[in-house]
């Protein structure tokens, strides 16, 4: 069919837009301090998937793509992201530079990292299992399961989602044989995310003009926030509407440094 024969080849008539607007602070190092953030708000729409990256799926019916319209697979609504760097008013050329013990205990220490808080990416719903070929046009032989879900009409999103239950899996059905799936491309949110990176460090010199060292401390999703990636979205799935997995967890790295 031509269904299956688009599923092998590509074309040039896709078509994308992006609209952001995005906004920076930034405190400039001062008195040990600097301070930075950048939010971004944008919204991105395309017709094919390839453009976002998810090239394994094709168009569900070549006759019509403006039914391929959707958000794009990397659309993220809200993006923000901080960083910051504090240094211990103590040590070389510091605010407090006085001697005794407990100023060299927390000479030329440093704390710096960042945080980012995003919006889930969009996923779709598809019809799998014995139902890949639902509409009987072949289109799911060349381009893995294309053909998507009917859409009932209910909200995707709840109230309340949890890890086994993280949309409405009643807001899909599969559609009548012979028939596409009306419900539109990456129509379901995915999870967002959220991550405070930090990092302990301090330098020094083993002598006033011997090599300097440099010891550091490095800590990953500090707070250890679960970070959701895999959600399943094929219907009739055992996983359907479920969270599938999660990004790396907690992770604390020890460096020691010595430059002559």
């Amino acid at each position: 069919t031509s269904s299956a024969a688009s599923s092998a080849s590509s074309n040039s008539g896709a078509s994308s837009t992006m609209h952001a607007l995005q906004s920076r602070l930034h405190r400039r190092f001062a008195r040990g301090v600097s301070l930075s953030a950048q939010y971004t708000w944008g919204k991105s729409l395309d017709n094919a998937s390839s453009i976002g990256g998810a090239g394994n799926a094709v168009a569900q019916d070549d006759s019509n793509l403006r039914a391929e319209r959707g958000l794009s697979s990397f659309d993220q609504r809200h993006r923000l992201e901080l960083q910051y760097t504090y240094e211990f008013p103590f040590g070389e050329r510091r605010a407090l530079a006085q001697r005794g013990w407990l100023a060299r205990l927390l000479s030329n220490w440093q704390v710096s990292g960042g945080a980012s808080f995003l919006s889930g990416q969009p996923h779709t719903p598809l019809v799998g299992g014995n139902r890949t070929n639902n509409s009987g046009t072949g289109a799911a032989a060349g381009g893995g399961s294309s053909e998507r879900a009917d859409a009932t009409g209910l909200s995707v999103r709840l109230a309340n989602p949890t890890v086994n239950h993280f949309f409405n899996t009643e807001a899909f059905t599969v559609p009548p044989p012979g028939r596409f799936g009306s419900a539109g491309r990456n129509t379901i949110a995915g999870p967002a995310s959220q991550a405070l990176n930090s990092s302990l460090s301090r330098s020094f010199r083993f002598t006033e003009q011997g090599p300097r060292a440099e010891i550091r401390l490095e800590a990953n999703n500090l707070l250890n926030t679960p970070a959701f990636a895999g959600l399943g979205t094929v219907l009739n799935a055992l996983n359907f509407g479920r969270l599938t997995s999660a990004r790396q967890m907690r992770t604390l790295k020890w460096h020691a440094r010595v430059t002559f």
